[in-house]
């Protein structure tokens, strides 16, 4: 059986992320939990969190990249304005 440790060195991210990501699930992929309170992580479950970090982590750079995008946009309007109004 996986563990959170190993999905964590994987993925190369926390443990506490991988938690995170647990907890952001939808219900019907989340974890079952043991009688000591541990997860239980199927493959069907690191399948889950496997997909959810890759959807994401793509997201977030697309996000950086088009944040970025427009900064630059908006500094070489700045730029090009000047010039011209000089």
């Amino acid at each position: 059986m996986t563990t959170i440790a190993e999905i964590s060195k994987d993925l190369h991210i926390s443990r506490a992320r991988i938690y995170q990501i647990i907890d952001s699930l939808d219900d019907k992929d989340k974890p079952l939990k043991d009688s000591d309170n541990r997860y239980i992580l199927s493959q069907d479950v690191v399948n889950a969190i496997h997909q959810y970090y890759a959807n994401n982590t793509n997201k977030d750079r697309q996000d950086k990249s088009t944040s970025s995008n427009d900064q630059l946009v908006n500094i070489l309007s700045a730029n090009l304005t000047k010039r011209i109004n000089r």
